[in-house]
């Protein structure tokens, strides 16, 4: 072996490396990024955490992308051989389905109102389905896909007697360098370390998906080059990242001159203040909830018979007063602070998320397009 040759060996071992290196590191990073923020910028964090929020768009794009992946290699495949490629059928429908399930199947981006089952049995009163079961059940089935396509079903391809029954059935597990980022991941999420932290388990388990489409259609491809496919994992991240980002500005750009409804947003919520003059008084501190769970979590029976449920004499569809939804069909909120009389009384507040559809106000105050009253003696902070 020439000196040339023993030289680029360590280069060639690390081009060969790249591919996992970069899809390891682009997944952790999501977690390290996580931490930081909830350590460092609260307030970032909370931001980032919101519904229509960067991380929430960036999940439906990672998921989405993956979907569009695994259907061309689906199609690809069943063209090629006459079985149906049944197991990446299976990984497109999943990934599709949790893409529209992460944004309501677009509730909030058109503000349709959802059917009233879903009104009534879904705690965000949105049109999914994984919000109807138990968080505990919901969050096992988390951890389950984690541990099973992560890192169960990879091992097992490695096992002599079950791979050859595996490939015979059209199995497809996800890149072997993929069980270190999903071992992290099952452990993050079991751990719950931050307050949303399932938020990021989604987004690293899209990007988990997606690297492993891109695989898929690599090896169907058959260009197979290390540096290039680590060069591809990096767009790929990016390209989440970016169309996350985008959308979440449209979200917030969103006609927010709607003055009709926002009048009407108005005096609905002058009717929701007058309502609630009385159980505010003895709510808990720091409650931050949808006005209908309050309702039936702390049986306030005034918002259901009060001057909110009069409206319906002014034309106020009759399903918005039973369940307490805003003129673009979200839900009404109110958040408790419980200040003392030394910082300037009580601050609580009743809000609508108004035009654009998603949550802009802070802990503190109502903001952005966000339309609100306070409640009881404290004053308006933004």
């Amino acid at each position: 072996m020439s000196a040339f040759e023993k030289a680029g060996r360590p280069l060639g071992n690390l081009v060969l490396l790249a591919p996992s290196l970069v899809g390891n590191l682009s997944i952790l990073l999501i977690l390290a990024v996580a931490g930081a923020l909830a350590a460092f910028a609260p307030e970032l964090y909370y931001e980032a955490v919101q519904e229509d929020g960067l991380l929430e768009w960036a999940s439906f794009w990672a998921f989405m992308l993956a979907a569009g992946a695994f259907a061309a290699t689906t199609v690809r495949r069943w063209r090629a051989t006459s079985p149906a490629p049944w197991f990446v059928l299976c990984l497109t429908v999943f990934c599709a389905v949790v893409a529209l399930e992460e944004i309501s199947w677009g509730q909030r981006l058109i503000g349709f109102r959802p059917p009233s089952y879903f009104l009534g049995n879904n705690f965000q009163q949105e049109l999914n389905f994984h919000n109807i079961m138990p968080s505990d059940l919901r969050q096992l089935g988390v951890a389950l896909v984690i541990l099973a396509y992560g890192i169960l079903l990879p091992l097992a391809m490695r096992v002599r007697l079950i791979n050859p029954l595996l490939a015979r059935l059209g199995v497809v597990p996800p890149p072997a360098w993929a069980m270190v980022a999903s071992g992290v991941m099952f452990v993050v999420y079991l751990w719950y370390p931050w307050d949303f932290t399932g938020e990021w388990i989604e987004l690293a388990l899209g990007l988990t998906f997606l690297f492993t489409a891109d695989d898929l259609r690599r090896q169907d491809s058959r260009r197979m080059f290390a540096w290039r496919r680590g060069m591809q994992t990096v767009g790929l991240w990016i390209a989440v990242l970016c169309l996350g980002a985008v959308t979440t500005s449209f979200q917030g750009w969103r006609a927010s001159n709607d003055p009709a409804r926002t009048d009407a947003a108005r005096v609905e919520l002058d009717a929701l203040r007058t309502d609630l003059a009385s159980p505010v008084a003895d709510s808990n501190c720091g409650a931050h909830k949808r006005l209908y769970t309050l309702m039936h979590q702390r049986r306030w029976d005034a918002l259901g018979a009060g001057q909110f449920a009069k409206l319906g004499s002014l034309g106020v569809p009759e399903a918005r007063i039973q369940y307490l939804l805003d003129p673009w069909n979200s839900p009404y909120w109110m958040r408790d602070l419980c200040t003392d009389a030394a910082d300037n009384g009580r601050l609580a507040f009743v809000y609508s998320f108004g035009p654009n559809r998603r949550r802009d106000s802070t802990e503190h105050g109502i903001a952005g397009d966000d339309i609100g009253l306070v409640l009881g003696n404290a004053s308006r902070r933004n």
